[in-house]
C-alpha cells in the first residue's frame, strides 16, 4: 500500500497538479522526486519488517494468554 501511495503521489504532482498534505513530505516531493520515493519505500519496508518481526516474535512465545495476542492472526 505504501508503495502504492508512492507511486500515484508522484504521478498525481507530476501530472494533475496535486499537492502532498504532508508538509514534511510536501517539501520533499516538490524539490526531489527521487528523495521522495526513497523515503516512502524505506518507510515501507521498515514498517513491514517490523510487523513481520513482531509477529515472529509473538508465534515463539510459549504462553499465548497474554494481551498480547489480542490481534494475532490465528495459526
Amino acid at each position: 500500500m505504501g508503495i502504492i501511495d508512492s507511486v500515484t503521489t508522484v504521478i498525481g504532482v507530476l501530472f494533475s497538479g496535486d499537492k502532498e498534505l504532508n508538509p514534511f513530505m510536501a517539501g520533499v516531493v516538490s524539490t526531489n522526486i527521487g528523495a521522495f520515493l526513497i523515503i516512502k519505500v524505506v518507510a515501507t519496508l521498515f514498517i513491514a519488517s517490523t510487523y513481520i518481526s513482531a509477529n515472529r516474535t509473538l508465534i515463539k512465545t510459549k504462553n499465548k494468554n497474554t494481551r498480547s495476542f489480542r490481534y494475532l492472526p490465528k495459526s
